[in-house]
């Protein structure tokens, strides 16, 4: 039976000069066949919680793929119940430990599905999301801003410190993959608009930070979920207070009484890893043309 996953994010691929990683994600999931994707919940952080929704709804419609979408947690309504949060935990409670919840945006959503069932986080197999930083994240000329545990730093206290099976990539080694011009051209299975559209958002991205790339931060997770053999995890203990989520910060416990994280410290195979999303790729564009 293909596992069940949920994928918990702020896409906004398709809204100009807007981040494109979490709908590469969503289109990396779609083309694993071993993974059954639930439905999508989206939140605020790249764009606003109605650009999110909209731009995903309109995504999966575009490609014809049958596959719901749930408003959760906007920027003026933290902690609020809505139906991404219900479906959560009406989902985990359906599927308990063969269903994996995956977050690349602010945590927020899964805060508020822990308020609903505060079981919820230990009764699913495990989550991983994308967010954090341990020193500055030098890209270009700017250290940039963590904006995912940041966004909302008292759901991301709530869901790091839980002890729930946890597993996360930073954005540190989210940094050590990314796409430039070359490779994008080389993916001749998208549609041309839809490799322009790419295009922008690489320009845009090299613009702001002084490069000729635009990094697969929301990626890692969706990859480390099928390909685990592919990265490098070390088990550490998160002494991250609020104060320190307020900027996305994440610090080391050496001692105390401290949840122990999984992160993901390293990509072992770099080329490994670009040809599993390139095939991947391809793949959901076979099934789901874009």
């Amino acid at each position: 039976m293909p596992e069940k996953v949920i994928l918990d994010c702020d896409n906004t691929l398709g809204l100009p000069f807007h981040e494109v990683d979490d709908g590469l994600a969503l289109l990396y999931l779609l083309g694993k066949k071993e993974f059954d994707l639930l439905g999508v919940t989206t939140t605020f952080g790249n764009g606003s919680l109605k650009q999110v929704f909209n731009q995903t709804a309109n995504l999966l419609a575009d490609l014809g793929a049958e596959i719901d979408v749930y408003e959760g947690e906007s920027r003026k309504a933290p902690g609020k119940e809505t139906p991404a949060s219900r479906f959560l935990v009406e989902q985990a409670q359906k599927w308990g430990k063969d269903l994996t919840v995956i977050g690349t945006g602010p945590l927020g959503n899964l805060a508020a599905a822990s308020h609903l069932d505060p079981q919820f986080l230990f009764k699913v197999k495990r989550v991983i999301c994308m967010g954090g930083k341990f020193h500055p994240l030098r890209v270009g000329r700017l250290d940039l801003s963590e904006l995912n545990f940041s966004a909302n730093p008292q759901a991301s206290f709530q869901v790091l410190t839980s002890g729930c099976n946890l597993t996360v990539a930073t954005g540190h080694v989210c940094t050590q993959v990314y796409l430039d011009k070359k490779a994008i051209d080389q993916f001749t299975f998208w549609s041309k608009r839809f490799r322009r559209h790419l295009k922008q958002w690489l320009f845009t991205f090299g613009a702001y930070c002084g490069t000729h790339v635009f990094y697969l931060w929301d990626l890692l997770p969706v990859v480390y979920l099928t390909k685990p053999a592919l990265f490098e995890v070390a088990k550490m203990r998160l002494a991250s207070n609020v104060d320190d989520l307020q900027t996305g910060k994440l610090v080391v416990g050496k001692k105390g009484d401290y949840p122990e994280v999984d992160f993901l410290v390293n990509i072992l195979d770099l080329e490994g890893f670009m040809q599993e999303i390139s095939s991947t790729w391809e793949t959901s564009c076979g099934l789901y043309p874009i």
